[in-house]
């Protein structure tokens, strides 16, 4: 089963192969790849273009396709642009993925949401007020690290920012970015932000070294997630 995995990754994410292959291999991998393909068309009625390769994140790929399947590989720096950058020793072990309800709190997204259109009509203390309550609805119903929870720090950062509260804004930015570092990882666009985010409320704190050290960060993870970052100077706080 190793061996038959890190085959699949190869075809999946690996580089194809130019010059002279062994011809059983080339059919092997053109024949997995018309499967995709005819996949793709069939259940979602897209069509797959060759050139669609050179853009695609593969560490991002990976990453949702071991937690989707349960799949554990060997911690290493993988080299997606070889034809072959899985081998059979890496692969560790498949272990059980299950599926559940997601936690939700119906209360907790109808205050996240009056907090928003508070802040979209500029009255702040109103927006405070149904940001706070509904940090402590989603807190209590779906626990103090879940994704939900984290939105809800991190729309009230935004309000308390505006407010001109810097330091506790700086203080639930924190929180979001601990919670989307533990369950989303250091490669998502969502931990990504918070970084960036944290980045421009450390800078109007004055705080200079904090900020280039959470800008540095993005354009690592960056890298990491796209092969290619290019930082952007005007960063736009919203709650979205």
């Amino acid at each position: 089963m190793a061996a038959s995995i890190a085959s699949y990754l190869n075809v999946l994410l690996g580089t194809p192969p130019t010059g002279h292959t062994d011809s059983n291999i080339t059919s092997d991998d053109e024949l997995k790849w018309k499967w995709i393909e005819t996949f793709l068309s069939k259940r979602f009625g897209w069509q797959w273009k060759d050139e669609i390769r050179n853009y695609l994140r593969k560490f991002a790929i990976l990453r949702g396709l071991c937690q989707n399947v349960g799949l554990e590989l060997v911690p290493r720096d993988y080299d997606m642009d070889s034809p072959f950058p899985f081998k059979k020793s890496d692969i560790i072990s498949m272990i059980p993925a299950y599926k559940h309800v997601a936690c939700s709190s119906a209360d907790g997204r109808t205050l996240l949401e009056s907090s928003k259109t508070s802040l979209d009509k500029g009255k702040l203390e109103d927006a405070v007020n149904y940001g706070t309550k509904a940090l402590l609805r989603l807190v209590s119903v779906c626990g103090p690290y879940h994704r939900m929870t984290a939105g809800a720090y991190c729309l009230l950062a935004v309000v308390l920012y505006h407010t001109g509260d810097f330091n506790q804004a700086t203080i639930y930015r924190q929180k979001a970015l601990d919670i989307n570092e533990r369950e989303l990882g250091l490669d998502h666009p969502d931990t990504m932000k918070s970084y960036r985010d944290l980045a421009v409320f450390y800078y109007r704190l004055q705080h200079m070294e904090l900020a280039l050290k959470m800008e540095s960060k993005v354009d690592t993870l960056g890298d990491m997630w796209s092969g290619k970052f290019e930082p952007n100077e005007n960063v736009n706080i919203s709650p979205n």
